[in-house]
């Protein structure tokens, strides 16, 4: 069951990463309600169609995985349309893009050791979730909602330090 799960969930990838870059995008635009909005559709989208698909249909883990798929998918389509407004209320379709090498430069000697750091954080979870499985349901229970508290504050610091930093490039 983790296997189909797994497989569904990372055919539908693509558009959960599209959504989540596209919050950052529209909060770098100064528009954080869209982003609230969408999220708050895909979250009653997700249950409706969990409960649609496994409840009613009976798809069991698999009906979870393409609820959830198919609500990114959706999302994604609800996020191209509006970026695409965006842009053509803009007028950037009608401005010369160019990259200035200096400044990628000093963004990414900014940004590097953040990836690194965030990285190592990830892979580290990785290789402890198995010695937490082997103690059991218990402590894969504490570990779950440890690291669930500790999403919740790392959250609040990450996206006070979005905001600040759309707030200054704007």
């Amino acid at each position: 069951d983790a296997f189909l799960y797994y497989a569904i969930y990372l055919s539908g990838f693509i558009f959960m990463t599209f959504n989540a870059c596209s919050v950052y995008v529209f909060s770098a635009m100064g528009n954080t309600s869209y982003p609230m909005i969408m999220s708050a559709i895909s979250g009653v989208g997700n249950v409706i169609g969990n409960i649609l698909l496994i409840m009613v249909f009976d798809m069991g883990i698999s009906g979870a995985a393409i609820a959830t798929v198919g609500v990114a998918c959706v999302i994604s389509i609800c996020y191209m349309l509006r970026l695409c407004f965006e842009f053509k209320r803009l007028g950037i379709s009608k401005q010369k893009l160019y990259f200035d090498k200096k400044e990628i430069s000093k963004a990414w000697k900014q940004g590097v050791p953040g990836m690194i750091q965030q990285a190592v954080l990830y892979f580290s979870a990785v290789c402890v979730q198995p010695s937490i499985n082997i103690l059991g349901s218990s402590a894969i229970a504490g570990y779950s909602v440890c690291t669930q508290i500790y999403n919740i504050n790392t959250a609040i610091f990450y996206n006070s330090s979005k905001s600040i930093n759309h707030f200054c490039a704007q």
